[in-house]
């Protein structure tokens, strides 16, 4: 078998892995238009031994260097206003994005894939003889949005602001920090990703970015100011920006996920938002389960059966993911309340009562839930 993968993203490069390992004569190569080692974004995050367990069991090799470069987190905690108000015990691993990709690109080479950077793949044409195509070249994927009707593509834009950076400052735990400002309210999703660095994933209000001026600023300049904002939490660590821009989270669908020899992985296939932190695991899922049909004899209901079982899984993903994000973009709905009852809602911000209902009333609908299971 010939495969092409245009994007050399986790998706990309574990299931050429995975190929290579289950049969070495498989012809594959890797076309990623940037140069080797580049990739957009700092720290990536698995919750729990989900993601551990399953790279152990596709790939010990490439998953004992993974490990031996992870950092295990202990706790999440809510900083809430310039105090550390609580705690909560929860674990899992995260990995600076860079070493991450880099280990997995070793580990193909190794393998026999060839990998070809700062190539840029404008059209398919050049790999007609190829058995397979995968585009996994992310959200922005040129192959997904150059036949977008057939793949029945759907981009929606959440509404508010985020820009994912890192900071020198190393975090304890997995860190919520909400601060006010005379703008309005602004907050950060952070964790530690490294010995020496961590991850913040900024975001507000589009009412509360232009209220700060980020509008009119460059990057580094409204970085400067969260430097401000946060500074408690921070400790006097730096914010650093790389090349982070302000966005809007796009939640990206396709109604299929293959068209002949063509098929979508990660998140050319399906983006969740960053909240849920499930981005990776479900790139890597979906090499899996790929990998796992390919060797069908025909080549169609392969690509079938891989749809049906990744779209069933994603359901309940991008479910909890639209409630999540929703939960945030409503967050000030749940910042008059006390910082136990803030940190419950925050903890159960998936749950589609939460949007439906006042926050009293979900308190009490959650009473009444568990007087009934005792």
């Amino acid at each position: 078998m010939k495969v092409v993968c245009v994007g050399a993203g986790p998706a990309g490069l574990y299931l050429s892995i995975l190929l290579k390992l289950r049969d070495k004569d498989c012809d594959i190569s890797i076309y990623e238009r940037n140069a080797a080692g580049w990739t957009e974004g700092w720290g990536i995050i698995s919750g729990g031994n989900s993601l551990v367990r399953q790279l152990r069991v596709h790939d010990p090799v490439s998953a004992s260097t993974i490990l031996a470069h992870s950092t295990k987190w202990i706790g999440q905690a809510l900083y809430l206003q310039g105090r550390t108000s609580l705690y909560r015990p929860s674990f899992g691993y995260s990995i600076d994005r860079h070493r991450f990709v880099e280990i997995l690109s070793a580990r193909a080479a190794e393998l026999g894939v060839k990998l070809h950077y700062q190539s840029e793949v404008a059209n398919l044409d050049r790999f007609a003889d190829a058995d397979l195509i995968v585009a996994s070249d992310g959200a922005g994927s040129m192959i997904r949005d150059e036949a977008r009707n057939a793949f029945g593509t759907k981009i929606r834009h959440g509404r508010n602001k985020y820009l994912w950076l890192g900071t020198t400052k190393v975090l304890d735990h997995f860190t919520f920090a909400i601060e006010k400002t005379d703008a309005g309210w602004i907050w950060f999703h952070g964790y530690p990703h490294g010995e020496d660095m961590s991850t913040c994933v900024m975001e507000c209000s589009p009412e509360t970015w232009s209220r700060l001026g980020f509008d009119e600023m460059d990057t580094e300049a409204s970085v400067r100011v969260l430097e401000g904002v946060f500074a408690g939490v921070l400790e006097g660590g730096d914010l650093v920006c790389g090349a982070s821009t302000w966005r809007n989270f796009r939640t990206i669908t396709n109604r299929t996920w293959h068209q002949g020899k063509v098929v979508l992985a990660g998140d050319a296939a399906h983006t969740t938002h960053f909240s849920l932190g499930s981005g990776t695991r479900l790139a890597i899922e979906d090499a899996i389960s790929l990998a796992k049909t390919l060797f069908s004899p025909v080549l169609e209901q392969a690509l079938t059966a891989y749809e049906k079982e990744r779209m069933h899984e994603l359901r309940r993903f991008q479910r909890n993911s639209w409630f999540s994000a929703l939960w945030f973009e409503n967050i000030e709905r749940y910042l008059g309340l006390s910082d136990r009852e803030l940190f419950m809602l925050l903890r159960d911000r998936r749950s589609p009562l939460m949007a439906r209902v006042p926050p009293r009333v979900y308190f009490w609908l959650q009473g009444i839930a568990a007087s009934i299971r005792s």
